[in-house]
C-alpha cells in the first residue's frame, strides 16, 4: 500500500492476473488524483494534481491517453469510469456465486444418487470437522470406504507411519505413497477437528502436551478422522462422543 492508499486498488487485482497491470496503474492514477481506500471505499482524500506529467505511471514519457486520459480529465470522468467498474464487479460476483451454487447443487445430487451414498454421506457429516464437501471429496478419492480394516484405510491415504530401522538404529517415524488428494481431503477436517471435535481434540491437545510438532499432530488427526470414517460406515452407526 502506497502512502496516498491507492496502490491496493492494483493489488486487490491480483486475483485477476489477466488485469493485474491494468488495475495496478488504475491505482496509481487514483492516487495521483487525490483520492484513497478508506473503509474499502474509495473517497476524496485531497484535490486533484495535475496529472499529465506523471505518464510513467503508465510505463514511460507517452501522453496519457485512453482511461488514463478520461481520469486526467476530472472527477466527472474518473467517478463515471469507477461507477463502471463497480457495476461489472457486482456483476462478476453475481456470476460467480451462481457458480457457487451450481456446483453445491452437483455435490447434493451426488451424495442423494444411491441410497448407499446417502447413507455414507449421512454417517460422514455426523462427525464434528466433516461437512457436505468433505462427504463428497472422501467418497469420490476413496471409494472403498466401508470396506477395509484400519491398516489398510490409513495406507491407502499415505497416512501409515513407517518407521526407519536399521539394526539398533531406530530413526523418526513418516508417512509416505498412497493418494495425496485424499490427505489434502483431510487436511482441514483435521484442522478443524482439532478445536470442535471433543475426541479429536483431546487427542491433539495430549500429542502438543508430549512435545509433537503441530503438523505431526494433524497427521495423526487425518490418519484418526480417516479410520474413524471407514469404521462408521462398515458399521453403519453415526458418529458418538466417547463416554468419559
Amino acid at each position: 500500500m502506497c502512502k496516498n492508499g491507492c496502490v491496493g486498488l492494483g493489488r486487490c487485482a491480483g486475483w485477476l492476473p489477466d488485469l493485474h497491470q491494468q488495475f495496478a496503474h488504475i491505482g496509481r492514477v487514483l492516487g495521483h488524483l487525490g483520492f484513497q481506500l478508506e473503509g474499502g471505499e474509495i473517497v476524496v482524500a485531497q484535490k486533484p494534481r495535475a496529472f499529465f506529467a506523471q505518464s510513467q505511471c503508465f510505463g514511460g514519457n507517452r501522453p496519457v491517453v485512453g482511461f488514463a486520459g478520461i481520469c486526467a480529465a476530472g472527477h466527472v470522468g474518473l467517478i463515471g469510469a469507477l461507477a463502471l467498474l463497480k457495476r461489472q464487479t457486482k456483476a462478476r460476483i453475481k456470476q460467480l456465486e451462481a457458480q457457487i451454487a451450481a456446483v453445491n447443487a452437483a455435490i447434493a445430487d451426488l451424495l442423494q444418487s444411491t441410497p448407499e451414498t446417502a447413507r455414507a454421506a449421512e454417517i460422514i457429516c455426523s462427525i464434528p470437522g466433516l461437512s457436505k464437501i468433505s462427504a463428497a471429496a472422501l467418497l469420490i478419492e476413496m471409494p472403498e470406504l466401508g470396506t477395509l480394516n484400519k491398516k489398510q484405510a490409513a495406507s491407502i491415504a499415505g497416512l501409515a507411519p513407517m518407521t526407519r530401522q536399521s539394526g539398533q538404529w531406530r530413526g523418526k517415524s513418516f508417512i509416505q505413497g498412497g493418494r495425496k488428494h485424499l490427505r489434502d481431503t483431510l487436511y482441514m477436517p483435521a484442522l478443524v477437528a482439532s478445536r470442535y471435535n471433543p475426541d479429536l481434540k483431546a487427542k491433539y491437545s495430549a500429542l502438543i502436551a508430549e512435545g509433537k510438532p503441530a503438523k505431526v499432530a494433524l497427521v495423526a488427526l487425518m490418519r484418526k478422522l480417516i479410520i474413524l470414517v471407514n469404521t462408521l460406515i462398515r458399521e453403519d452407526r453415526k458418529w458418538e462422543k466417547k463416554r468419559a
